[in-house]
């Protein structure tokens, strides 16, 4: 890149720039993304299970404050924070997706973000 495509404007004066490189830049990084081979087997059974579609949309418990449901995909030790946490704004959590198993070496490699990127994607 050149010095004039590091400024902060940029962007803002090449709109239609921005959004092909922004598109090739994830394009870049869900191909990247596409050679984690971590597994939860938990997901894949609730991928095929047909009830799981109805428990997962459900409407949060309106009656104890939560007006959001999610669904987490984190280990297992931290879902009581995660929940108590979100709790507070409003959001209900469906499931925890927390049995994620190295598929590679390499998965254990990969940077926390790209883990997270990958289970969130998946979990979606």
């Amino acid at each position: 890149k050149n010095a004039k495509e590091l400024t902060l404007d940029y962007e803002d004066d090449h709109p239609e720039e921005a959004a092909i490189n922004a598109k090739e830049e994830e394009e870049e990084y869900v191909t990247s993304l596409s050679s984690i081979a971590i597994t939860s087997p938990r997901l894949e059974n609730a991928a095929v299970n047909p009830k799981a579609e109805a428990f997962f949309k459900r409407p949060p418990d309106e009656l104890q404050g939560f007006d959001t449901m999610w669904v987490a995909a984190i280990d297992e030790p931290c879902t009581q924070n995660l929940y108590g946490i979100f709790s507070n704004y409003g959001i209900q959590f469906a499931d925890n997706f927390g049995d994620w198993e190295d598929g590679t070496e390499e998965d254990s490699q990969r940077s926390i973000e790209d883990i997270a990127s990958y289970k969130a994607r998946k979990v979606f």
